[in-house]
């Protein structure tokens, strides 16, 4: 993942750019597997959102995640977490917004299949899966999901969905 620098201001690459697009403003967000949680950060500081939850399954990553948003000056808008998926939000988090990016398909449907089982549903998921696409599109087909939203985008030689 790549992260730039611009006048001192931190720049989201194309990827994740594309991604945040698809927040809907003042969305409470879980970015999932968040790893330095550059998304979340962006968000916040640009004033789309006011409250994330950046949420990793390991602990290198997540305290990268922790360091970061101290930098931004961001602690009491973004929460972290150490978990596996979805089992790191709590209902009281009010998470209208769940962002799954760059994993497998069958990893991501794995996940999500996980927190639908305990009763777990989100309104708006933003999905980006680096292989197994068609998994997460028939994932969200059985599952009464409507994709509303699509961008194909070529970054180094790679399309991402």
């Amino acid at each position: 993942m790549l992260k730039f620098l611009v006048r001192g201001e931190s720049v989201l690459e194309e990827r994740l750019a594309q991604i945040g697009k698809m927040v809907d403003p003042e969305s409470r967000l879980a970015d999932i597997g968040t790893d330095h949680a550059y998304l979340p950060i962006a968000l916040v500081k640009e004033g789309k959102i006011d409250f994330a939850i950046a949420s990793d399954v390991a602990a290198g990553p997540l305290n990268n995640a922790k360091q970061d948003i101290e930098e931004a000056g961001l602690e009491e808008k973004i929460e972290t977490r150490l978990g596996s998926g979805l089992e790191t939000l709590r209902t009281e988090d009010q998470i209208d917004t769940v962002v799954i990016a760059g994993m497998g398909g069958k990893l991501m449907t794995n996940l999500l299949e996980t927190a639908y089982q305990e009763g777990k549903a989100y309104p708006t998921l933003i999905l980006e899966a680096n292989i197994g696409e068609h998994l997460v599109r028939k994932w969200l087909m059985d599952h009464q999901y409507e994709i509303v939203a699509e961008q194909i985008i070529e970054v180094a030689g790679h399309i991402y969905e």
